[in-house]
């Protein structure tokens, strides 16, 4: 976890680089109502001649966990990632218990690749976690986007 001046300033580095579209970079999540900052989303690890990057998503604000928020810029985000970075393939991991996460994942396309024992080491249990890998391709998505069309009024 960052301090929020941490955070300023990696987001402040990614500002001031001069790559059109860096390997890696962080977005802030805001609320529409009000622009509060709620969390973050990024992209990392972009691998042009393979087109594939992985993501990462925090709502770090706890009261506004749980509100479809992720879910909402998720959506945008995969969207984002395919058409802008021009990628086939998005990648993502995430603790073995983090059945929430998993869930909306999966419910976004994402299918689980693997998992890796112990990985990680988790403070909170005091014991390494293994870790869940998962990934969606551009054919997936585009295909889960024409059959939700018919359901949502949503543009991606």
């Amino acid at each position: 976890m960052l301090s929020k001046e941490a955070f300023r300033l990696v987001i402040k580095k990614q500002i001031d680089e001069t790559q059109v579209l860096p390997s890696e970079k962080t977005f802030i999540i805001s609320k529409k109502e009000d622009m509060k900052p709620i969390g973050d989303i990024s992209y990392r690890n972009w691998n042009l001649r393979n087109r594939v990057a992985e993501f990462g998503i925090k709502i770090g604000e706890m009261e506004e966990q749980l509100k479809g928020y992720g879910a909402d810029a998720l959506t945008y985000f995969i969207g984002f990632m395919f058409n802008h970075l021009k990628l086939n393939r998005i990648e993502l991991t995430t603790l073995k218990d983090n059945k929430k996460a998993q869930n909306l994942y999966k419910k976004l396309g994402f299918q689980q690749s693997g998992i890796m024992c112990e990985v990680g080491f988790d403070s909170r249990s005091g014991e390494y976690i293994d870790v869940v890998y998962l990934d969606l391709l551009r054919k997936e998505w585009t295909r889960k986007l024409s059959e939700s069309e018919s359901d949502t009024n949503h543009i991606y």
